[in-house]
C-alpha cells in the first residue's frame, strides 16, 4: 500500500534561491500547472485524509483526492504529516471542507518546480497569502551522532532539476527489502521480515528525513540540524511492537519505549541522533497565513 506523498523539496532554500534570481534579473513568473480542476468532495466518499493522498500520481498529474486545504498547504510548503502546528492562521473550514484537486503537470517540469506550482495554484484559486516566520517552539533536533554518518551518499538524486520520477510515491513492498534501484529518488519502501519492520530509502535528504519522522516525536516538529548536504541511501530495521490489548497507561509507556528504540536504531544504523525523547525549545519556521478564501469554481 502506498503510504505518503511524493518527494518534498527544501522549500525555504528553493524560495530563497528564486528570490535572489528575481532580484538580479527582474521578476520572473512562477511555474504553473497547465490546467487545474477543483471540486467539492462529499465527505461520505472519503477513503482517508492525510498527506498520503496529496501529490504526484505520475509525472503528468498532481492530485489531492478528498483532502482539506490544510494538507494542500502543508504539501505545498514541505511540511510533514505531524507538523500541523507549523501552520498558523487557517480558518476552521480549511480543516473540514474536502476538495478533489487535479492539476496537469507541464512537460519537462522538474522536482523543484512542483511545490512552486502548488503554491501558485493556492494563490490563484484559494487567494492564499502566507509568509514564513521563525518562532520559538518545542521541537526535536536531528543531528549527526558521534562517529559520523553510516549512510551512502547518492549524488544522482541531488539535482533539483532532475526529471520527475515515474513512480514518485513511497510505498510498501511487502515481506522483503527492495533493491535501491527499484525506488525513485526521494522515496522509501516499508517491509517486514524476520520479525522486524524495515524501511528502505533511496536519495533522501536530511530535511525530508526529518519531516518524514516528525510523528515519532509525538507530533512535535523535527528540525534538520545535521548540516549534511545531499541525498542518501539506507535501509533501517526496527523491532515490531504490538500495541493491541493494552491500557492507555501501558500504551504511553510503550510509546516512550518505541521512541528510545527508534533513537537507538537511527544512531547505530545510520549514525544520526533523533532527539525524540528529549525535545527542546528551538527557533522553528512556521507558515503564517494572512489571507485565504474558498476556491473559485472551475
Amino acid at each position: 500500500m502506498r503510504l505518503t506523498t511524493a518527494v518534498l523539496v527544501m522549500i525555504a532554500l528553493v524560495s530563497g534561491a528564486a528570490r535572489a534570481t528575481q532580484g538580479a534579473r527582474g521578476a520572473a513568473p512562477s511555474p504553473r500547472f497547465e490546467a487545474v480542476s477543483i471540486k467539492d468532495f462529499p465527505p461520505q466518499l472519503s477513503t482517508g485524509i492525510g498527506l498520503y493522498w496529496v501529490g504526484l500520481r505520475d509525472p503528468t498529474l498532481w492530485r489531492a483526492r478528498g483532502q482539506p486545504l490544510l494538507f494542500l498547504v502543508m504539501a505545498a510548503y514541505g511540511l510533514g504529516q505531524a507538523e500541523r502546528s507549523r501552520v498558523i492562521g487557517l480558518p476552521e473550514w480549511s480543516r473540514l471542507a474536502l476538495f478533489d484537486v487535479e492539476a496537469k503537470v507541464p512537460e519537462g517540469a522538474t522536482n523543484a518546480q512542483i511545490p512552486l506550482m502548488v503554491q501558485a495554484m493556492l494563490a490563484d484559486r484559494f487567494k492564499l497569502k502566507a509568509h514564513w516566520e521563525v518562532r520559538p517552539m518545542r521541537a526535536v533536533a536531528l543531528t549527526v551522532a558521534p562517529g559520523g554518518v553510516k549512510m551512502r551518499r547518492d549524488r544522482a538524486c541531488e539535482s533539483p532539476d532532475r526529471p520527475l520520477d515515474a513512480n514518485p510515491f513511497r510505498y510498501s513492498s511487502g515481506n522483503q527489502a527492495p533493491a535501491q534501484n527499484d525506488l525513485g529518488c526521494g522515496t522509501c519502501a516499508k517491509f517486514q521480515a524476520d520479525g522486524r519492520a524495515g524501511t528502505a530509502c533511496h536519495g533522501i535528504t536530511m530535511k525530508l528525513l526529518a519531516t518524514t519522522y516528525s510523528g515519532q516525536g509525538f507530533g512535535l516538529p523535527v528540525l534538520d540540524r545535521t548540516q549534511l548536504a545531499g541525498a542518501f541511501d539506507f535501509t533501517l530495521r526496527f523491532p515490531v511492537q504490538e500495541n493491541a490489548g493494552h491500557t492507555p497507561e501501558e500504551l504511553n509507556a510503550r510509546r516512550a519505549q518505541a521512541q528510545q528504540e527508534a533513537e537507538q536504531t537511527f544512531r547505530t544504523q545510520l549514525g544520526l541522533d533523533f532527539g525524540f525523547s528529549k525535545p527542546v525549545t528551538l527557533p522553528v519556521p512556521v507558515l503564517v497565513v494572512e489571507r485565504v478564501e474558498k476556491p473559485t469554481p472551475n
